[in-house]
C-alpha cells in the first residue's frame, strides 16, 4: 500500500479504517497522516518493535515496546502465529484504497514542473542496487506521497540533520565513499585497464535549494575524491514545506523570514568545484537529462526550477482527489 499518506489525512478514512492491532518497527513513521491516524486509533494496542531500547512514540500512542533485533522477532512471530496474513476482504479493501489512490493520481492534471513527479523520476531512471538519498522537508514528503512501489531494489537513505537542513550534502558524498563510490577527481587522468562503471557505487540525492546550499562546501569532497554521486536539485529559491502553515498568508513576513528566497545560481557552484553541471529546462524532458548524467556517472548536479505556489496548489489538489476517491471506496462498504 504506497498511497496511504494522501488517503490516510482524512479524519473519516481514519476511522473507517481503523485495524485490530497496530505492530510498527523502529520509530514513528515520517508521514503526518500516518502519525495522525496511529494518534486518532487510541483504542487499538500498538506495539514497537525497535533493537534501540529507546521510547521511540512522540505521540504517546504505544502500550508496548518489545527491544529485540526485528529481523529475530518477525521471524519468531510468523513461526508461531498460524497465519501471518490478514483475512483477504481486509487486504483486499486495503489495496483498493490504494488503487482508486493511484488511478486518481494518474489522472490529476499537473502542469510545469510538479516536485512529486519529478521523484518519482528519480526513482523510476535510479539503476538497480543504487542508493537513493532523500533530504528533508517536501523531497521525503513527496517520495511518500506521489512516488508508487516498484520492483527494484534501491537503498533508500536520509538524514534528519538539525532543523532537517544541516549536512545533507555532506552526508550523500559520505554514503557514496562508503559503497563504492571513490574514483578520480574530476580532471584527474582514469588509469587505464580500471575504468568505474556509471552504476558503481552510484548515490542518487534528491536534495531541495536551502539544503543543498546550507551545505554547500560538502561538495569538495565530492570533487576531491571523485565520488558518483548525482545531487538532483529541485529548486524552488526557497523553502517550500512553510507554504503548508498558516503564516502562509502574512506578508511580507512570510516571504522574507520563512520562504527565505535567495536568487542563487548553483552553475557558479558547481564551476567552483569544477563539478558536471546540467540544468533541465522543462520537466518534460527531467527524466531523459537524468539518465544521461546517471550514464557517464557523478560527481555531477542536476538542477530544475520549480514554482513553490504552483507546487503547493497541485499537491492540495491531487489529495483532495485522492480523498474523494478514498470516500467513494470506503462508501461501497469494503471495510464492513
Amino acid at each position: 500500500v504506497d498511497a496511504y499518506d494522501l488517503f490516510l489525512r482524512d479524519p473519516e478514512v481514519q476511522r473507517r479504517v481503523r485495524p485490530d492491532l497496530v505492530l510498527r518497527v523502529g520509530r514513528s513513521p515520517t508521514s503526518a497522516a500516518l502519525q495522525g491516524a496511529l494518534e486518532r486509533w487510541t483504542d487499538v494496542r500498538q506495539i514497537v518493535i525497535d533493537p534501540g531500547g529507546l521510547w521511540k512514540d512522540h505521540g504517546a500512542v504505544a502500550g508496548d515496546v518489545v527491544v529485540t533485533d526485528v529481523a529475530a522477532f518477525l521471524d519468531a512471530l510468523t513461526d508461531r502465529v498460524p497465519n501471518t496474513l490478514a483475512p483477504a476482504p481486509w487486504r483486499g479493501a486495503w489495496e483498493r484504497l490504494d488503487e482508486a489512490a493511484r488511478a486518481q493520481l494518474e489522472a490529476c492534471p499537473r502542469e510545469g514542473a510538479f516536485e512529486g513527479d519529478l521523484v518519482a523520476d528519480v526513482v523510476t531512471v535510479a539503476p538497480a542496487g543504487a542508493r537513493l538519498f532523500v533530504s528533508n522537508s517536501m523531497p521525503v514528503r513527496d517520495l511518500d506521497a506521489f512516488v508508487p512501489a516498484r520492483p527494484k531494489p534501491l537503498e533508500v537513505h536520509g538524514n534528519r540533520g538539525a532543523s532537517g537542513i544541516d549536512g545533507i550534502v555532506s552526508t550523500a558524498a559520505g554514503l557514496s565513499a562508503g559503497h563504492g563510490g571513490a574514483g578520480e577527481p574530476p580532471g584527474a587522468e582514469v588509469q587505464p585497464g580500471a575504468p568505474r562503471t556509471a552504476g558503481q557505487g552510484l548515490t542518487l540525492a534528491i536534495v531541495g535549494d536551502l539544503a543543498f546550499f546550507h551545505d554547500a562546501n560538502g561538495l569538495q569532497a565530492a570533487a576531491r575524491y571523485g565520488l558518483n554521486v548525482v545531487f538532483v536539485v529541485l529548486h524552488n529559491d526557497g523553502g517550500g514545506i512553510f507554504h503548508m502553515l498558516p503564516v502562509r498568508e502574512q506578508e511580507p513576513a512570510f516571504t522574507e523570514y520563512f520562504a527565505t528566497p535567495h536568487g542563487l545560481n548553483f552553475r557558479h557552484l558547481a564551476a567552483l568545484h569544477g563539478l558536471a553541471y546540467r540544468l533541465v529546462p522543462e520537466a518534460r524532458g527531467f527524466r531523459h537529462a537524468l539518465r544521461e548524467v546517471v550514464d557517464v556517472g557523478g560527481p555531477a548536479i542536476v538542477e530544475i526550477r520549480t514554482d513553490r505556489d504552483e507546487n503547493q496548489r497541485m499537491r492540495l489538489a491531487a489529495a483532495d482527489a485522492v480523498r474523494s476517491a478514498a470516500l467513494d471506496v470506503l462508501d461501497q462498504g469494503v471495510f464492513e
